[in-house]
């Protein structure tokens, strides 16, 4: 507790996005940090930035979780009503990406993104200077060869998925949930375009500052406290802290995975590759003066603000440096003697207007746009049903509409607030379609999956009913045979040919239990893919099935080289392998039984392949049988004749590990000479 008999407003209001950004002001409220030092505070979702900006300006919150850049354009009067909001911390560096949809993963370089639709949270924010500042450096006019448009970050990976967006520059999770989702993958982290940029900041107005300045302080104290365990939590906390965050009254959302993997810095970046990089988000609190007046010099450089302006004024009645960095020393935080300013070289805040001006597709403008002033009541008349005429064509549903801002003073921001409340409403009903469509895909899963569960339970049933029931039947009737002939020593022969009879039933049922409990661990726990030895596989198969048939003749002919034939599959290919040759012999019925097994390699769309060809000289299959010859799991259809599940187990063995299992007749255009069963598996190089 810091001097709670001191603060004058224990009840305060906080707003936030739900982003990784806005993890310190979370992790104070859920681990009682607030609550601790004096303070009770509840936090609210605005539906985006424009809205939290509103609602702290107009003083329906205390604080709020905001972009940096915001205050400084509420402070400058160039994004709705001019208001004195100060920067009391900054709440992360890094912590962006850039990501784009799966659909231009071949993409080689920048220039090649000419004509894109990239989405941005808002236009006054770190993420829309930094794309613009990436997209620049590499050749292209962020103002002219694409399009930018303001999106809501968590429905970021919806328009990515729909294809509204080509990509994004956005704060995470976003970035990590398309590349979860495979609809994405991150094209570069906002760190490789500057190491240690600021990103969000926690802001208040002047007015509760100077109303409340102990109140204000317990607020720092308790947010820097947050940073502190934050900057210096271990990976395995910061995963622990990931499920935290991401429960409905935070970030909301219901896989943490993309958040664990967005907060550890152990991530895969969808390209096929996986990183283990400890700051690609880090929460550093120090508002340095060197970070307001590159922003400042940003917004002059893409048109946001015109003419000259005085960038060391602006920045110091914005920024609250030396109290934050006074206080963050107190805490053990190793403030360093300057921010990193390596990525915006050659930027060193000295003379950020000639920094700016020099920039490739520098769009300054000298002169500040002129806007009507109106003083008589017919002219707000004339506003006004202009102003109706808008919202008339927002309730007959078009929420498109936009209003031109035309006007000076409260004119002109009741135009601004038009805008900002019909995108916000858009918004809103996109978050409610991708809801809709959410909840529509995991009912049709949910269906498949009991439909699939209903299939199963029949599948066992008929298991029981029919083969195990078959099986019993002759086990039965050769007792009985054996009880009549057992008394007669003339029907020893007999009864030896009756005991093999029952000793194969018994050896079918224990095949049989033991497919069925090998179909259900592939079903039920994860494949791990390894190289395989190949060769080595096929021997201890034809060396299983040597002992069990070790009274039967029969000939196993092997056609394989020497070389390496390693494969990528797992532990059940040898069953798979089993399977086939124990089909090739049981349901074979020549006079003399002979199996070839061919091992080749061969190349398929570019790719290589180990291909293992099961050769018999059996009955052969109907072309009509081949096509349902490995469906018998889950389905009541007994084409597949007496073959069992064994094949039903090597389809899905094969599936599991990637490959494709065929058949065809051993004899093109004779089935009656035989079957070749054929395996294709991956090579590993």
């Amino acid at each position: 507790m810091i001097n709670n008999q001191k603060i004058e407003k224990p009840d305060l209001k906080i707003g936030f996005i739900p982003i990784i950004c806005s993890t310190p002001l979370i992790y104070a409220h859920s681990h009682g940090i607030f609550e601790k030092n004096g303070l009770n505070v509840e936090m609210t979702k605005p539906s985006g930035w424009s809205g939290i900006k509103e609602l702290l300006v107009y003083d329906y919150i205390d604080a709020a979780h905001m972009l940096s850049p915001l205050p400084l354009a509420c402070a400058l009067g160039i994004d709705g009503k001019k208001a004195e909001l100060r920067v009391a911390s900054i709440q992360n560096i890094n912590g962006q990406a850039f990501t784009l949809s799966i659909k231009h993963l071949g993409i080689r370089n920048v220039r090649e993104m000419e004509g894109f639709t990239l989405g941005v949270p808002y236009k006054f924010s770190m993420h829309y200077y930094l794309l613009c500042y990436f997209l620049a450096a590499n050749g292209l006019n962020p103002l002219k060869d694409v399009t930018i448009k303001e999106v809501v970050p968590p429905l970021m990976p919806y328009y990515l998925r729909k294809g509204i967006l080509d990509g994004f520059l956005c704060a995470d999770p976003f970035n990590q949930i398309p590349v979860h989702q495979k609809t994405g993958f991150i094209y570069i982290l906002s760190k490789d375009i500057w190491d240690g940029h600021p990103c969000c900041s926690v802001a208040t107005s002047q007015k509760f500052i100077d109303k409340y300045p102990n109140t204000y302080k317990v607020l720092l104290h308790s947010i820097l406290e947050a940073e502190y365990k934050l900057h210096y939590a271990t990976v395995e906390e910061r995963k622990e802290i990931a499920k935290e965050i991401s429960a409905p009254y935070y970030i909301d959302q219901e896989d943490y995975i993309p958040v664990a993997q967005s907060l550890s810095g152990e991530f895969p970046d969808g390209k096929g590759g996986n990183f283990f990089i400890p700051d690609r988000i880090d929460f550093i609190p120090y508002p340095w003066p060197e970070y307001g007046k590159w922003m400042i010099s940003q917004m002059q450089r893409w048109s946001q603000l015109p003419g000259k302006v005085n960038y060391n004024d602006i920045v110091e009645s914005v920024f609250e440096t030396e109290e934050n960095i006074e206080l963050a020393k107190s805490f053990g935080f190793q403030v360093p003697y300057k921010p990193n300013l390596g990525g915006i070289q050659p930027f060193t805040g000295k003379d950020p207007f000639n920094y700016m001006i020099k920039q490739p597709f520098c769009a300054f403008v000298e002169e500040p746009k002129t806007f009507r002033k109106r003083t008589s009541i017919e002219s707000y008349n004339t506003y006004f049903t202009d102003f109706n005429r808008h919202m008339a064509y927002v309730a007959g549903g078009n929420l498109d509409e936009q209003m031109e801002i035309t006007d000076s003073g409260e004119v002109g921001l009741c135009q601004q607030l038009f805008n900002e409340l019909t995108l916000n409403m858009r918004f809103m009903k996109n978050k409610l379609q991708e809801s809709n469509e959410m909840l529509e895909q995991r009912v049709n899963e949910r269906t498949e999956d009991l439909k699939e569960s209903y299939n199963k339970i029949d599948f066992y049933k008929d298991l029981l009913a029919h083969d195990l029931g078959n099986i019993l039947q002759n086990i039965q009737s050769s007792v009985q045979l054996v009880d009549i002939l057992k008394f007669d020593p003339k029907n020893s022969d007999k009864m030896v040919e009756l005991n093999k009879i029952i000793k194969r039933q018994l050896e079918r049922g224990s095949s049989l239990i033991t497919n069925v409990r090998k179909l259900s661990e592939i079903e039920e726990r994860e494949i791990t893919l390894k190289s395989i030895d190949v060769k080595k596989i096929i021997e201890t198969a034809i060396e299983h099935a040597h002992v069990r048939f070790s009274n039967k003749t029969f000939e196993i002919k092997c056609e394989i080289p020497l070389e390496t034939y390693n494969a990528r599959g797992g532990d059940l290919l040898l069953d798979a392998f089993e399977n086939i040759l124990i089909n090739g012999v049981i349901h074979n019925g020549s006079e003399i039984v002979q199996l070839w097994v061919n091992l080749t390699k061969i190349q398929e769309n570019r790719k290589s392949f180990i291909k293992i060809e099961f050769k018999d000289n059996g009955n052969g299959i109907l072309d009509e049988r081949k096509k349902v010859i490995f469906e018998r799991s889950y389905k009541k259809d007994r084409t597949t004749g007496g073959m069992g599940i064994g094949l039903s187990l090597v389809k899905k063995i094969i599936d599991n590990y990637n490959g494709r299992v065929e058949i065809e007749s051993r004899i093109k255009g004779d089935h009656t000479k035989g079957s070749n069963f054929i395996i294709l598996l991956e090579e590993v190089q």
